[in-house]
């Protein structure tokens, strides 16, 4: 981070990343992010003219998407990631 304060703007990741979180998923790789609300089809940004992420372009660009969907799959299956559905079942996510 410091490096980023000082000015580096340089790409703190330099290979792709993935996130899933309570049925949410990412995949970011270089400018690329691709996101997924729960049971929401993903979307496509390019965070280096869009950084608020308010133009989806994964109509335009669907081998992005494609890419990074194959390796998002493959993440979250040799992480073992539980699909939400089934997740959300477990007792530690059930209200009173």
């Amino acid at each position: 981070m410091v490096n980023a304060f000082k000015g580096d703007t340089s790409l703190i990741h330099q290979s792709p990343f993935f996130i899933e979180h309570e049925g949410n998923r990412i995949a970011r790789d270089g400018k690329w992010k691709l996101v997924s609300y729960f049971n929401k089809p993903w979307e496509l940004f390019d965070m280096e003219s869009d950084r608020s992420e308010g133009n989806d372009l994964a109509e335009d660009f669907p081998e992005v998407v494609s890419r990074l969907d194959a390796a998002y799959q493959n993440w979250a299956h040799r992480s073992e990631v539980i699909p939400w559905e089934y997740a959300e079942e477990f007792i530690v996510y059930r209200r009173n």
